[in-house]
């Protein structure tokens, strides 16, 4: 996994930001006694784990936040996950959310986090370190009507509209018909 960003916080807090060619992709901040002393906190940026769920528009990179095992009892570290908008095509940017591996479970799971659309950027809280991935449930459409070359100021369209809940299962909903 690579790249690797590293930084010394000690018990009274700090930041540590993975930005390569200044892009600026991830931002931890360790609040004030999170920690008793100085710890190497380090987060590795790899690849779209292949456990991603296709329903799901993943943004294409994975993070591994460290030291290993660490967790930080009644306080929380934050980190704010910074994306682009071609990124996240096909997904509903509102319910963006954090993901954490979960190695007993085998499985991702969903972390609630605030999504900031204006800047691109998803927060969340972690009372521990593991692998980390945000994503959204895919909002697929499919055009029904018209068909062709249409032209003319108000034109009824039809189509359907898929979309996922957390869990990846289809929500139905039924054919929507709107003039544009």
């Amino acid at each position: 996994i690579a790249p690797t960003f590293w930084a010394t916080i000690d018990g009274s807090g700090g930041s540590l930001t993975v930005n390569p060619n200044n892009n600026t992709l991830v931002t931890l901040t360790v609040p004030n006694l999170a920690v008793a002393g100085p710890t190497n906190f380090s987060i590795a940026i790899g690849p779209l784990p292949g456990s991603a769920n296709p329903n799901y528009v993943t943004i294409p990179r994975s993070y591994y936040f460290g030291p290993s095992g660490i967790s930080f009892g009644s306080k929380f570290v934050t980190a704010v996950y910074n994306y682009s908008d071609p990124e996240i095509i096909g997904a509903d940017e509102r319910n963006l959310g954090v993901y954490v591996w979960d190695g007993l479970l085998n499985s991702w799971i969903f972390q609630t986090g605030r999504v900031t659309v204006s800047q691109n950027r998803l927060t969340a809280d972690m009372s521990h370190f593991s692998l980390y991935g945000v994503r959204a449930p895919k909002v697929n459409l499919e055009f029904l009507t018209p068909e062709g070359t249409v032209t003319g100021a108000n034109i009824p369209v039809s189509f359907n509209m898929t979309s996922f809940d957390i869990d990846g299962n289809i929500i139905p909903v039924p054919p929507i018909v709107e003039g544009l």
